[in-house]
């Protein structure tokens, strides 16, 4: 839902394994530059990896704490894949 000047969508898989979030920035004010984004539907004992930067996170954290994500400039936007470690 748009929050702001950000709109985001989740796009969780039925079993979990996977999220993608598409985030679009509108006009940006003060130099907002950050969206931290709550995730739902992942277990929170489990650890995800997002497929860009290979930063890890735990479900738990994802949910709680959220998804940082860095937008520049006006009508900036990103596409976020998070997936279930298979380390685990």
């Amino acid at each position: 839902p748009r929050e702001g000047n950000v709109t985001a969508s989740e796009y969780v898989a039925q079993d979990g394994s996977e999220v993608v979030v598409f985030v679009w920035g509108h006009s940006q004010q003060f130099g907002e530059r950050q969206v931290t984004l709550p995730l739902r539907g992942l277990a929170e004992g489990t650890v995800y990896v997002d497929e860009s930067s290979g930063a890890t996170y735990s479900g738990a954290y994802l949910a709680r704490q959220g998804l940082t994500v860095n937008l520049q400039g006006d009508f900036d936007s990103r596409m976020m894949h998070i997936v279930r470690s298979i380390s685990q």
